[in-house]
């Protein structure tokens, strides 16, 4: 019986846990495909309206954030000046993306009788 971590006979071969082989040296299989630019931002995003904070920055609500690339290119007072920042980065409308820093809300919708 072969344990975890031990070499099969196939050579370069090691069998998991899970009972998969697994060539050695060979990167991990990652789940899907890589994220797109609008899939980063979004991620930075959720994370600043959830935590004010994205990579050890943190943020005051209301703040605005410009974010290009899956990154964060200027923060602003006003959506306007965020707005600018992000078009003097790249003019192209369909790229980037100006979210505002604010505190997570909680919407409760109730039948009526």
């Amino acid at each position: 019986m072969m344990l975890s971590g031990d070499l099969s006979e196939e050579k370069g071969t090691r069998r998991t846990a899970a009972g998969c082989n697994m060539k050695i040296g060979l990167p991990a299989p990652t789940r899907g495909f890589p994220m797109n630019e609008q899939e980063r931002n979004l991620r930075i995003a959720e994370s600043l309206h959830r935590d004010s904070a994205w990579q050890g920055r943190t943020f005051q609500r209301g703040d605005f954030v410009a974010l290009l690339g899956g990154e964060i290119v200027a923060v602003e007072k006003t959506a306007d000046d965020a707005i600018a920042a992000l078009r003097s980065r790249d003019p192209d409308p369909d790229r980037g993306m100006v979210i505002e820093v604010t505190s997570p809300v909680v919407d409760v919708i109730r039948g009526t009788r």
